[in-house]
């Protein structure tokens, strides 16, 4: 079910949330640099590896509050 993105302000983070809600790995993948680092629970991981198995699968569900300029979302989230 599509969610409302019309709270998201922010252009690059809607780009972000969009690609991963369609699961879009070429979309998704070229909003972040080379060097990226992700950290899961304070664990560092490995970025492409991650996300190649996140989208298409994990996405929100809600959301339901953005703040700090478009950059903090918040919602509910389907792992």
């Amino acid at each position: 079910m599509p969610i409302d993105l019309s709270k998201l302000s922010n252009s690059k983070v809607k780009a972000a949330i969009t690609a991963l809600q369609k699961g879009d790995e070429k979309a998704w993948f070229s909003l972040f640099t080379d060097d990226v680092q992700l950290y899961d629970d304070g664990n560092q991981m490995q970025f492409n590896n991650f996300f190649k198995k996140a989208l298409g699968h994990e996405r929100f569900t809600s959301i339901d509050k953005v703040e700090h300029n478009g950059l903090d979302v918040y919602g509910n989230f389907h792992s």
